[in-house]
C-alpha cells in the first residue's frame, strides 16, 4: 500500500504548471470552490448542540456537493479501534457495501493494528495524501469488486487524512477526497476544517456537561424543598416566640430555649435588612428573598426566606411567621456551573463563549477605542509530539498565567481556540495595545522555560470608529498574528513561507540576495517611520512575497541579459495580479494579498495593474516600491544597466517623487540613508 509523503509531493502550483494559464485558472477556481465549501460547512456545524446532528449535516453536505467525499472515524473506548460515524455515501450504496462486507457500517470497527495508514495518523498525528482504493482495501478485509468501489467513490483517486484533536489529544481521523490534486496547499485547509469539526464536537460535550449539572442542580433543589423546613414565629417587635427543631438545627443550637426570646435580627449578618423585612411584612402582609444567616459558632450560610403576617380572629396582626431554607449548597453549585460555563477548564481563563458575549456587550461607543490582541503559542505541536500532551498543557497554562499577569483589571483575557488566546481591551488605543504586546513578549522571554523556549505570535488591531465592525477588527488582528507566526523560524507555518521562497529562488539566482537586501531596507525604513510591530511583520512578508507572481513568468524572461521586448513586458506585468491570486488562496498570507498586487502601482496612477494612486495604494506597497527601486539601482545586478552610487540613486528617487513614488516616503528614506542607518545594517 502506498502512502504519499506530503513533504516530497510535487505541488500543483509549482512553476511548470503555470505555463498553461487555462489549467492554472481552472485549478485555482476549483481550489477556491473547495475552500468556500468547507468554510460554509464549518459555519453550519458550529452551533449544533448534538453530535449526531453534526455527523448528519457533514454527511448530507458532502453528499449534496457531488464533488467531494468525506469520512469521519472516532476512536473507541479502548483506543485500539476506529468506528465510522459519518461517510458521504448514499444509503442504498451503504446497504450494498454492508451486505458485501457482512456487517453494517455503523457496527464495523477498524483494527488499528492491521491498518498502517490510520495507525500513522493516530500515533504520529500526521496529515497526508493516500490512494483511495489502497485505504478501502486496507479498511475492509473482504475484497469488494473494483466496479463497486468506483461507483461509490466516482472519480476521486486521492484523499487527505488528518487527525481530529481535542485539548491536545487525538480522538479520531477525518478524511477528505477532492476531485483535483491540490498538493500541499490543501493540507492546511483540511487540518483547519478538521479543527472546526473537533471544536464543534467539543462544544457538544461541554453542552452535555452543563445539562448534567443543571439536572443535578434540579435534583438537589427538589431534595432541599422536600426536606423539613425551618419555621420560626416572632411577635410584632421581631422577638422570637417559637422555633421548630429544623430551625434550631439550621442555626446550630442545641435547644429551642437558646433561641426563644431573642431578636430575629441577631441570627442574620445584616440587622438592618431584617428590620426592613419586618416593616414590609407589617405593611404589606408578606415578604421574601435571600439573606445571609449567622449560626451560633459565627459561621455564615445562604438562606432563602418567606415571611407572612399572622392575624387573630378579628383580623388584627398579632405575630409573624417565617420559613427558612439553607441554600448554601445550591449557591455553590450555581457558582460552579456559572464558572464552568464561562471559563476554559485547562487554563482557567475565560472561554470563547464568554468572550463572544463580552464582545457584544462592550462593542459600544463609550468603550472606544477598543483593541483586540490575538496570540498563537509557538511550539505547542512540537511540545506535544516530543514531550507529550501533559507538557503541552503546561505550556498553555504558563502562557495563560503570563497573559493574566500582564493584562489589566478591565481587560478580558481568554482562550480563543486550541493554542490561541484573545485579549479584549476596552478604552485602549493602538499605542497601549502595542505596549501590552511588548510586555507579553518580554514576560515570555523572562519566564521559566518548559523544556522549549516559551513564545507567542501576536497580532493587534483597534476599533476607533463606531462605524467599524468589531468582527473585522478581530479578523485584522488574526491576520497580523498569522503574519507574525510565519516569520517565526520555529513555527510550523514558517515552512510554508520557506517553500514559497525556495520555489521563487529557483527562477532566478539573484532573487534570494535581492529579497534579503530588500527586507533589511524595508524594515529599516519601517522602523524609521515608526510602524507598529504588526505592520513591520506585514512589511517583511511583502518584501519576501512581492515577486511571487513571477512563478508564472517564463524563466528566460526573468533572467534575460538585455532589455525586454514589448511582448515580454506585457508578460512580466502580469506577475502582481498572479501573485495576488496565489497569496489569496493561502489563509496564512491573505493579509498581504492586496499589497502584493499593488507593489507596482504609481503615486500618480500610472502604474499597474489597476492604476491606483496615492493613498489608494497600501502603505507597505508604497514603501516596497521605494526600497525596491533603490536596491536595484545600488545593489542589483542587471547586465543591461550599471549599478549607481547611493547618492545617484537617491537623486533618481527624488526625481520621481510625486509621480512614481510617495513623496513623503522618499523624503523619510533619503533622510534615513543620509544618516547612514541602512549602510550599517547591510554591511
Amino acid at each position: 500500500m502506498a502512502i504519499s509523503d506530503n513533504n516530497k509531493k510535487e505541488t500543483p502550483f509549482s512553476s511548470k504548471h503555470f505555463r498553461d494559464h487555462n489549467k492554472m485558472d481552472a485549478l485555482l477556481n476549483s481550489f477556491i470552490g473547495l475552500i468556500d465549501f468547507i468554510g460554509n460547512v464549518s459555519t453550519k456545524i458550529h452551533n449544533l448542540k448534538d453530535k449526531e446532528e453534526i455527523f448528519r449535516v457533514l454527511r448530507q453536505e458532502f453528499i449534496n456537493s457531488k464533488d467531494y467525499g468525506m469520512s469521519l472515524f472516532l476512536l473507541t473506548d479502548n483506543e485500539t479501534k476506529l468506528k465510522i460515524v459519518a461517510i458521504s455515501i448514499k444509503d442504498q450504496y451503504i446497504k450494498l457495501g454492508s451486505k458485501i462486507i457482512g456487517v453494517g457500517l455503523e457496527d464495523y470497527r477498524i483494527d488499528l493494528s492491521k491498518s498502517a495508514t490510520y495507525r500513522r495518523v493516530i500515533e504520529q498525528g500526521d496529515t497526508f495524501y493516500v490512494d483511495v482504493f489502497d485505504t478501502v482495501s486496507e479498511l475492509f478485509p473482504n475484497k469488494i469488486a473494483e466496479p463497486l468501489l468506483r461507483l461509490l467513490l466516482r472519480n476521486k483517486k486521492l484523499r487527505v487524512l488528518t487527525p481530529l484533536i481535542q485539548q491536545g489529544k487525538i480522538i479520531g481521523v477525518f478524511s477528505l477526497s477532492p476531485v483535483s490534486d491540490f498538493g500541499n496547499y490543501l493540507i492546511p485547509s483540511v487540518k483547519n476544517f478538521a479543527s472546526h469539526i473537533s471544536n464543534a464536537l467539543e462544544l457538544t460535550d461541554e453542552h452535555a456537561k452543563l445539562v448534567k449539572i443543571q439536572k443535578e442542580l434540579l435534583i438537589k433543589n427538589h431534595a432541599v424543598e422536600s426536606a423539613t423546613i425551618a419555621i420560626g414565629i416572632t411577635n410584632l417587635k421581631g422577638e422570637i416566640t417559637y422555633v421548630n427543631k429544623s430551625c434550631v438545627k439550621m442555626w446550630g443550637y442545641e435547644s429551642e430555649e437558646e433561641i426563644i426570646g431573642r431578636r430575629l435580627s441577631e441570627f442574620f449578618q445584616e440587622e438592618k435588612r431584617v428590620f426592613r423585612v419586618i416593616k414590609n411584612v407589617k405593611e404589606k402582609g408578606f415578604d421574601s428573598g435571600e439573606d445571609i444567616g449567622k449560626r451560633k459558632d459565627g459561621s455564615l450560610f445562604d438562606v432563602i426566606f418567606s415571611a407572612n403576617i399572622i392575624k387573630d380572629d378579628s383580623g388584627q396582626p398579632v405575630s409573624m411567621m417565617g420559613s427558612f431554607i439553607d441554600i448554601t449548597e445550591k449557591k455553590k453549585i450555581e457558582k460552579e456551573m456559572l464558572y464552568r460555563s464561562h471559563h476554559d477548564q485547562l487554563t482557567g481563563l475565560y472561554n470563547r463563549f464568554f468572550i463572544e458575549e463580552e464582545i457584544k456587550r462592550l462593542d459600544i461607543d463609550r468603550q472606544l477605542p477598543i483593541s483586540i490582541i490575538i496570540g498563537d503559542v509557538n511550539g505547542l505541536k512540537l511540545t506535544n509530539d516530543r514531550l507529550g500532551h501533559q507538557k503541552g498543557d503546561e505550556l498553555l497554562k504558563k502562557m495563560a498565567e503570563i497573559l493574566k499577569n500582564v493584562s489589566r483589571e478591565e481587560d478580558v483575557v481568554g482562550r480563543w481556540g486550541g493554542d490561541e488566546f484573545l485579549l479584549l481591551l476596552p478604552r485602549t488605543n493602538e499605542n497601549i495595545a502595542r505596549e501590552i504586546c511588548c510586555s507579553i513578549k518580554n514576560a515570555c522571554g523572562g519566564s521559566v522555560k518548559i523544556d522549549i523556549p516559551l513564545s507567542i505570535a501576536l497580532g493587534e488591531a483597534t476599533k476607533t470608529d463606531s462605524n467599524q465592525n468589531l468582527q473585522d477588527i478581530i479578523i485584522k488582528a488574526e491576520e497580523r498574528m498569522y503574519a507574525n507566526k510565519l516569520l517565526n523560524k520555529n513555527s510550523i507555518r514558517n515552512s510554508l513561507l520557506s517553500a514559497l521562497q525556495t520555489t521563487l529562488n529557483e527562477k532566478s539566482s539573484e532573487t534570494q540576495k535581492h529579497t534579503q537586501y530588500l527586507k533589511i531596507l524595508a524594515l529599516s525604513l519601517g522602523r524609521h517611520m515608526r510602524l507598529s510591530n504588526s505592520e513591520l511583520d506585514l512589511l517583511e512578508l511583502l518584501a519576501t512575497l512581492h515577486d511571487i507572481g513571477k512563478l508564472a513568468v517564463a524563466r528566460h524572461i526573468i533572467v534575460k541579459p538585455n532589455r525586454l521586448s514589448p511582448d515580454e513586458w506585457v508578460e512580466i506585468k502580469r506577475h502582481p495580479e498572479i501573485g495576488y491570486r496565489i497569496v489569496k488562496l493561502l489563509p496564512e498570507l491573505i493579509s498581504v494579498a492586496e499589497a502584493v498586487r499593488a507593489h507596482h502601482e504609481w503615486w500618480n496612477g500610472d502604474g499597474y495593474p489597476h492604476g491606483l494612486k496615492q493613498e489608494e495604494i497600501p502603505l507597505i506597497s508604497r514603501i516596497i516600491a521605494v526600497v525596491d527601486a533603490y536596491e536595484v539601482m545600488v545593489y542589483g545586478k542587471r547586465s543591461y544597466t550599471q549599478n549607481v552610487t547611493s547618492e545617484q540613486a537617491l537623486h533618481e528617487l527624488q526625481k520621481y517623487a510625486g509621480s512614481q513614488f510617495d513623496p513623503e516616503i522618499v523624503r523619510v528614506f533619503i533622510e534615513m540613508v543620509k544618516q547612514g542607518k541602512e549602510k550599517l545594517v547591510i554591511e
